[in-house]
């Protein structure tokens, strides 16, 4: 408990140090009646637990049920809810009750069977509803939809379908141009991946709330009722455009967060999404644990906690309102290395409880207390909620109760500016549509009205519901067309970021479901997007390029090899390469040379398990393309023996052996006349966004750019640059070990399985990564060295 650190005035102290031959290796907890915790072994069985003063005062009895293997347990109802996650026996919900009232549970019974493979995507935590009345499930991508697939005894689960959902059930894939799928891990699971389902305390009704995760295994309420979640990233993605780090979600009702498998993923900014709160960077989110009720500060009560695994910390979350959604700060609240939690609860007594193990890990269970000056009073909130999130409510209300007297309070919100309340309208409106489709003349008016709104936002909005719609109401063609001749009316020049992309994607999810673009319409968006192609904003270029690429453009060679130029990062570089290996004509011997060079300058890159083959995917299809008489003028190119040390550029020479005393002067003047896209540039050569996230584009290994210089002064974010091993984040910084047999490892641990330890020796390489056996570890220390290079600004 000692190595463990937490802010000033919080203290933690071993409960339990739990028995791995006989008790297993714990991963889920709640806390129940009479101050008790009840836990499970992720293989094993259900435990009640006392805790006591000291470890040794603690007390652990097992519960006598023939269940365990739960990845999720809430006490509510005066039962046990235990969801089950196993290979073993059947998964999904079960309710444990004491049937003869002796004070101890023996008696269990299944509420809701889910398909699962049993593995760690499967159904995890259940958290109770605001109102009290409910719960809900969360699920991982591997567990089925309820209902879908049959039991292992090989009945049908089919009863057991979802009464109502609040997700309008026209979810797709959504495929511009066809995925890459690098090492195909769960190649066939298609949308809606992982869900969140709300069910009555029988589980007799069951309302699909939102969909689209990949693995979101724990959720908490904040104070105002609102679910908030933590997903999961794949780390095989690392470094592609397509990585999306672990992030904190809302979990609002009626979204599709856009996890598709492979390249597919909906980007953040996608309008037929939301956004995450914030994005984290990589990890294996575990337990989530709201604040409420815990004998702490009141910045402390408000927060929710979120669990990493892999990286040993345990996140509290600082949400603000902002819009109808919220704004947050992340804390490292908790944290050691290794340190794999796997959940968090506060018990009766007001304190924190979490336990560490997965896996077959060695389990701990410890007790975080607050024992500072700090009032610790129970927080006190007013009742008043800001007013966007009241509209948005009021929105999300229409989502299970379509009204059609409602439809004038649906239409004022569809060009709201804030993404919440639009989002919320557009799923109502979707909902509304879908509640009366049997009227096809009343819904074709619908849709004329929608593209002949004059509101810019509005239109937009309204086309992307149309566009998702149009098949389930049998009108495809008049909307596909409709759309194309009336958002290609809109003055381009007057749109803001987030209107262009969403033109951007409206058109895209037109093509992707509704079929090929009539000759007149696929002109008229090629005349629109093609100029976007030449933005200096990289990610909505990247995106009409595929699209455009998806239509035919005949400039798609020459204009996306000169983006492939100008792109600085890998993963801009790659998302370019991606479409243009769907180009099969009008390529100038020049352009072919340099997107043929593209390939050996990938073969630079670091990234992920699947990076290797998600560029070897973009580059079969170009190679099978080439005729014999081009494979011999680019023989050079094609056959070329890269050096082991190969870097992803050419070596720079050194312009100047920057100090902060040459340096600060320039930075503290008054910075006219910069030239952006030089520093972009730069920031790319000194491999900056190898590590670091700046909105959407880079990697996520390093601490996540976007917003820095909201927080930090100009003279703090050149000193962290020239000298970055002067002060390093807990959160970022590498260790030493030594073992026993002399070898020394300095990394971070990136992964556990057993007495494993898996380092990641090198921030540029995720996949540098050293075994080491914790039975063989001699001495473990800090690093005084960051694993940021120094000297990045020399050349």
């Amino acid at each position: 408990a000692s190595a463990i650190k937490v802010p000033e005035g919080f203290t933690v102290e071993v409960v339990y140090d739990v028995p791995s031959k006989t008790q297993g290796s714990w991963v889920s907890m709640t806390a129940a009646p009479d101050n008790t915790l009840i836990v499970s072994d992720q293989y094993g069985s259900l435990y009640t637990v006392t805790p006591g003063d000291t470890k040794e005062q603690t007390k652990v009895e097992k519960i006598d049920v023939d269940l365990g293997h739960a990845q999720g347990l809430l006490w509510a109802f005066d039962s046990l809810y235990v969801m089950v996650n196993s290979r073993e026996r059947q998964s999904g919900l079960y309710r444990v009750t004491d049937s003869d009232g002796d004070g101890k549970l023996d008696a269990a019974e299944t509420l809701l069977p889910l398909q699962s493979t049993g593995g760690e995507h499967g159904p995890h935590a259940i958290v109770l509803t605001p109102d009290g009345e409910g719960l809900y499930l969360v699920c991982g991508n591997q567990t089925e939809l309820p209902g879908t697939g049959q039991t292992k005894d090989g009945d049908s689960l089919a009863e057991y379908k979802y009464t109502a959902s609040r997700v309008p059930e026209i979810w797709a894939e959504d495929e511009v141009t066809p995925r890459i799928y690098g090492r195909a891990f769960m190649r066939d699971k298609m949308a809606p991946g992982g869900y969140v389902l709300r069910i009555n305390p029988d589980a007799s009704e069951r309302v699909l709330q939102s969909v689209g995760y990949r693995n979101q295994y724990d959720a908490a309420l904040n104070h105002r009722g609102d679910l908030i979640t933590y997903d999961a990233d794949m780390e095989w993605d690392w470094n592609t455009p397509w990585y999306r780090p672990t992030r904190i979600c809302e979990a609002a009702s009626g979204v599709d967060f856009g996890w598709r498998n492979g390249s597919a993923k909906f980007s953040e900014t996608a309008g037929d999404s939301l956004p995450p709160i914030i994005n984290i960077g990589p990890g294996s989110p575990t337990g989530v644990v709201a604040g409420t009720g815990a004998k702490f500060p009141v910045k402390y009560q408000d927060a929710i906690y979120a669990c990493d695994w892999t990286y040993g910390k345990m996140y509290a979350i600082h949400l603000t309102p902002e819009g109808g959604g919220y704004a947050a700060e992340k804390e490292e609240f908790c944290y050691g290395t290794p340190l794999p939690f796997t959940d968090a609860v506060i018990g009766g007594d007001g304190h924190m409880y979490f336990a560490i193990g997965g896996r077959r890990i060695k389990s701990g269970l410890y007790r975080v207390r607050y024992t500072g000056d700090a009032d610790t009073s129970p927080a006190v909130h007013t009742a008043q909620i800001p007013a966007l999130h009241s509209v948005r409510r009021s929105l999300e209300d229409l989502h299970l109760n379509p009204n059609p007297d409602e439809f004038p309070f649906i239409w004022q919100h569809l060009g709201s500016d804030d993404v919440y309340v639009r989002s919320a309208a557009r799923i109502a409106l979707e909902q509304l549509a879908l509640s009366v489709k049997d009227d096809s003349a009343e819904i074709r008016e619908g849709m004329k009205l929608a593209v002949n709104e004059p509101d810019t936002r509005r239109r937009i909005t309204v086309s992307l519901a149309g566009v998702r719609l149009a098949k389930s109401l049998g009108i495809a063609e008049e909307v596909r067309e409709g759309v194309a001749a009336k958002l290609t009316d809109l003055d381009w020049s007057s749109l803001d970021p987030q209107e262009k992309r969403d033109v951007v994607r409206t058109l895209g999810v037109a093509s992707a479901r509704l079929g090929e673009f009539g000759d007149e319409a696929k002109s008229k968006i090629v005349a629109y997007l093609a100029p976007a192609v030449d933005t200096a904003e990289l990610a909505l270029a990247t995106d009409a390029l595929e699209l455009l690429v998806a239509l035919g453009w005949e400039d798609a060679a020459a204009r996306g090899t000169d983006l492939l130029r100008r792109a600085a990062t890998q993963e801009q570089q790659i998302a370019v390469a991606k479409s243009l290996r769907l180009v099969e004509d009008g390529w100038s011997d020049e352009d072919l040379s340099t997107y043929l060079e593209w390939f050996n300058t990938a073969r630079t890159f670091r990234g992920g398990m699947s990076f290797e083959l998600y560029v070897n995917e973009i580059k079969d299809p170009v190679l099978d393309r080439l005729g014999d008489e081009q494979e011999q003028q680019f023989a050079e190119i094609l056959n070329r023996k890269m050096p082991s040390d190969a870097v992803a550029s050419e070596p720079r020479e050194v312009v100047s052996d920057w100090t902060m005393e040459t340096a600060l002067p320039l930075v503290e003047s008054k910075l006219q006349n910069r030239d952006f896209e030089n520093g972009r540039k730069m920031y790319a050569a000194a491999k900056c966004a190898a590590c670091h996230r700046f909105g959407v584009d880079g990697g996520a290994i390093g601490p996540d750019l976007t917003g820095l210089a909201g927080r930090f002064r100009p003279y703090d974010l050149l000193e962290s640059i020239i000298h970055p091993s002067k002060v390093i984040s807990d959160q970022y910084a590498s260790k030493t070990w030594i073992t026993l047999d002399g070898k020394v490892i300095t990394g971070r641990v990136a992964n556990l399985s057993g007495d494993t330890l898996r380092i990641n020796t090198d921030m540029l390489n995720p996949a540098a990564m050293v075994n080491v056996d914790r039975t063989m570890i001699d001495e473990e220390m800090d690093s005084p060295v960051s694993m940021m290079p120094e000297k990045l600004m020399d050349t």
